[in-house]
């Protein structure tokens, strides 16, 4: 059985921290998607951290929704958000996606900061199938080797939305 996934965020020093545990899937894509519009908004963060010491698997929207966190750290903050992680299974995972290119990561524990767990959202399906068309989207852009398996996926959920 799958360790369930879990979000844990922390604000310190004009920097963001992101914590997954477990297996973080598709059920916490809304919690998640919200909380990086919070930090897409606010004003341009010293760093944006992603601990990813406790997880045991990321799924492919998940992944996709941490390329869009880097792309924008990238595009508008001029920052590479910093990854702790050493499982290598979820190294693969990143490094599989192209997202290894847009990260800096480091096996090292990350600063001990105060966490609070993000609810669950309970998100409209529209929404989550939004958030999981965006992410695959932005996977098959950032990685063309896996980009026709991607856009087949969108294609099958957009028809599926069409119905």
């Amino acid at each position: 059985m799958l360790d369930p996934g879990k979000i844990l965020v922390g604000e310190f020093d004009h920097s963001y921290l992101v914590k997954l545990r477990g297996y973080v899937r598709l059920t916490l894509c809304a919690s998640l998607g919200r909380y990086m519009e919070r930090i897409f908004q606010g004003d341009c963060p010293e760093h944006v951290l992603i601990d990813l010491q406790d997880a045991t698997g990321l799924d492919s929207t998940t992944l996709g929704l941490i390329g869009r966190l880097a792309l924008h750290c990238r595009d508008q903050f001029h920052l590479k958000p910093l990854v702790f992680c050493d499982n290598p299974d979820v190294l693969r995972d990143l490094t599989t996606m192209a997202l290894d290119e847009f990260l800096d990561i480091v096996a090292t524990p990350p600063p001990q900061t105060p966490l609070r767990e993000l609810p669950v959202d309970d998100a409209p399906v529209a929404e989550v199938r939004q958030r999981i068309i965006d992410a695959h989207k932005l996977l098959a852009r950032i990685n063309p080797e896996r980009e026709a398996e991607f856009l087949d996926l969108v294609h099958a959920i957009e028809k599926d939305v069409s119905l």
